[in-house]
């Protein structure tokens, strides 16, 4: 059997999200960004999810109040190949956004290649 050799291209790390609200066989990822480097990609991921969480920031009495808000309604991020899981990520930072900084940015910037 001769196996054919194909150029190679690299492999490029693709950020996307989606709205929690919409139904699961419903979603439409948005596409952000592309990375040549999953760690530029995770970045960017935490970045916007950032963004998504601080959008609501204040509203809620609890950190329980507030995850479940974002998990309905909120956007959540993908970013295949870099071990990136948006659920855990947002317990995470809602725990420690409070005690950093509330403030929301208006506009991020991820620095990638728009696709």
């Amino acid at each position: 059997m001769v196996v054919a050799k194909c150029d190679t291209v690299p492999q490029k790390f693709i950020v996307e999200s989606f709205d929690n609200h919409d139904p699961a066989d419903d979603r439409r990822c948005r596409r952000h960004f592309e990375f040549d480097t999953p760690d530029a990609a995770l970045a960017c991921a935490r970045r916007i999810m950032d963004k998504s969480l601080r959008r609501t920031h204040g509203r809620y009495r609890t950190s329980n109040e507030w995850y479940r808000h974002w998990s309905e309604y909120g956007d959540s991020v993908t970013a295949p190949g870099t071990g990136f899981d948006p659920r855990n990520y947002a317990k995470v930072r809602i725990r420690e956004i409070p005690a950093t900084q509330g403030v929301l940015t208006k506009h991020y910037f991820c620095g990638g290649n728009v696709p």
